[in-house]
């Protein structure tokens, strides 16, 4: 498989959507279709699926982006560090975070007018996994993830916090009444949510409800990331779980409302290797967050 091949693949997966995958790359759709087709005639297999208007992977499909998300990662991350090497080059602080903190949280916070970084801040993502595996070996110096770190070589602290909510169109959300309990659920399917680092958060908290997963499953969907996610749900066929910092702006232009009280806790924590000096880019990006979500920093 080429390198051009898993790009075409993981923006496919992606958004669910091979139309908007070309958007995304600059190509056609059938540029797009005709790749995946490569794909799948060479190894026998099957990664699509349609669902509705959008593309659902299939199992072959879920390992396939798992394996090149995390080879895609390592290719940009060894690029990246590499020119650190150049001549003259400063080596700025490496900071990895998890895909949903690099999209929806790191871009508002690297942009604070007083200055979360003090200097040059090289950010990668990946997932949680490999985001620890870098800090590990490393090759970053520091990590962020909502998974709290537990090797004993960590040390760790939560930055900020977010939440998983229910989420709709609006006309869809009307169909929901606003005082529903997770053991309703199953009646308002299909509900779908992303197949990223919230997936085992998300089927945690329903477990830790009481909420049935074999019975849920047959009302729910998981797709490949949040863009594919959201983008369902504003055509208004189902309800879904995201964070709100995700559907935060579909949710202010009224593409999306958030359906009753149920949420899902969600903690961010920076990390790195003992012996490594975070706690003073840790207060600020604590602080950061607070500012970003209107809260009075003290």
């Amino acid at each position: 498989m080429t390198l051009e091949q898993m790009k075409i693949f993981r923006e496919a997966a992606r958004f669910g959507s091979f139309t908007a995958a070309a958007d995304s790359l600059g190509l056609t759709q059938s540029a797009v279709s005709m790749s995946v087709k490569k794909i799948e005639e060479r190894n026998n297999v099957v990664l699509f699926v349609r669902l509705g208007k959008g593309l659902e992977l299939t199992d072959a499909g879920q390992f396939l982006l798992k394996e090149v998300t995390r080879n895609l990662a390592n290719i940009d991350l060894m690029t990246r560090r590499l020119k650190n090497y150049e001549a003259g080059s400063r080596d700025p602080t490496a900071l990895a975070c998890t895909h949903h903190a690099y999209n929806f949280w790191m871009p508002g916070i690297v942009s604070m007018p007083r200055g979360v970084f003090r200097s040059p801040v090289d950010l990668i993502a990946g997932d949680a996994g490999d985001v620890a595996a870098w800090v590990m070996r490393g090759t970053v110096d520091i990590g962020l993830t909502e998974r709290e770190p537990c090797h004993p070589l960590f040390e760790h602290a939560n930055v900020f916090n977010d939440r998983i909510v229910l989420v709709a169109a609006p006309e869809r959300a009307r169909a929901v009444p606003e005082d529903v309990d997770w053991g309703d659920l199953e009646k308002f399917g299909p509900i779908i949510w992303a197949l990223d680092d919230h997936d085992s958060v998300i089927a945690q908290a329903l477990c830790d409800a009481g909420v049935d997963l074999i019975r849920l499953q047959n009302k729910a969907f998981q797709f490949s990331s949040v863009d594919a996610v959201l983008s369902l749900l504003k055509r208004g066929g189902s309800i879904g779980f995201a964070s709100e910092a995700a559907a935060a702006s579909s949710m202010s232009a009224q593409h999306l409302v958030r359906i009753g009280k149920l949420e899902i806790e969600l903690k961010y924590y920076l990390f790195c290797k003992k012996g490594f000096d975070m706690a003073d880019l840790a207060k600020r990006m604590s602080n950061a967050a607070l500012e970003m979500s209107g809260q009075k920093v003290g």
